[in-house]
């Protein structure tokens, strides 16, 4: 494991910490912000990730919140890592379906299955040499 240099805002100021973690990005270490820090790395992200959280929100509850609203409630929600991990994680699969079927339409089904195919053994040989997460 190597250690991993993370910036981050306090209120104040901006800080680093050094974070040890076996991935590139670790939202579980999330969970030790301040909601006041939290909140401000949320209103921080793209407009698409804010619109996502708020759908993902508004699911939940009865009544509909705005932008706002829903990024402080969601600073003192103890899941908010995994909330925002979950979302991340869907657009980054939305847009590779996307390039997939498209790749498929204009090089042809053959030529996308063999690319693909490589693809996926170069993913299974960097799963085995990467250091498994515990």
């Amino acid at each position: 494991m190597t250690w991993k240099s993370l910036s981050i805002f306090t209120g104040k100021r901006s800080t680093c910490l050094k974070i040890r973690s076996p991935s590139l990005l670790n939202l579980t270490s999330f969970l030790f912000f301040s909601p006041g820090a939290k909140h401000y790395h949320l209103s921080q992200l793209p407009r698409t990730p804010q619109r996502r959280l708020v759908r993902y929100w508004n699911l939940s509850t009865r009544k509909r919140q705005d932008t706002e609203d829903v990024l402080h409630a969601m600073a003192y929600d103890m899941e908010c890592g995994q909330v925002v991990n979950n979302v991340l994680s869907g657009i980054v699969w939305d847009s590779s379906v996307k390039q997939s079927l498209k790749g498929i339409l204009t090089a042809g089904f053959l030529t996308s299955f063999k690319y693909s195919a490589k693809k996926i053994g170069k993913m299974f040989k960097s799963m085995k040499s990467s250091p498994q997460q515990a």
